[in-house]
């Protein structure tokens, strides 16, 4: 439902992870399912419909989970590489599921600031938009929310109010829904109602 609208993207994340540790591909999952929310294909009876299906979805990786459990990432260094090269090659928007706490980092920053201001290097110098996901702690933006060049986005449940586990702060831009936050055994009985089908 979504191979018509992906186009050549790159995995920092393998060219930079080499350990023999096996990596736990299951979680490599949310990706896949933001992409079709955002771009599976319409009006062809298959699985879901994104919200905007013809757009096109170019697949970056800078981080993942090792099989027993530990979360692994890029260098700052390595993701800013990353936001370039996503630019340069055409990318409008930058979506991202993934923060990295209180710290600032100037050199990730410089990379926000080079593909979203007007003459830089992303959208033919109209400067990209830059999203990234308010996280999950049930606490204060992280960054790079807190940088003046993103939309951070926080979730909402089916009432639509803010998601329990939803971080916020002054930095947040707006909220989407995320959550149907009911029991287990409300989804089984509702069958997913509320949920967003990807």
């Amino acid at each position: 439902d979504r191979v018509d609208n992906i186009v050549s993207g790159y995995d920092f994340f393998d060219r930079y992870e080499k350990t023999d540790q096996a990596l736990d591909h299951r979680s490599h999952a949310h990706g896949t399912a933001c992409a079709g929310l955002i771009a599976a294909v319409g009006n062809n009876d298959i699985g879901v419909t994104g919200v905007t299906w013809h757009c096109k979805v170019m697949p970056l990786r800078t981080g993942g989970w090792r099989a027993d459990g530990t979360q692994v990432w890029t260098t700052q260094a390595d993701r800013a590489t990353a936001f370039r090269w996503t630019a340069d090659k055409g990318a409008d928007v930058l979506n991202n599921s993934w923060t990295w706490g209180a710290s600032p980092s100037p050199v990730f920053h410089s990379a926000i600031v080079d593909v979203t201001r007007e003459g830089g290097i992303g959208r033919a110098g109209k400067g990209c938009v830059v999203l990234f996901c308010a996280g999950n702690d049930s606490g204060p933006l992280p960054y790079p929310n807190r940088y003046p060049e993103v939309i951070a986005i926080g979730a909402a449940d089916h009432n639509d109010h803010r998601a329990w586990y939803s971080n916020h702060g002054p930095e947040l831009d707006l909220v989407a829904p995320s959550s149907w936050h009911k029991t287990d055994q409300e989804w089984v009985s509702t069958k997913g109602s509320g949920a967003l089908w990807t």
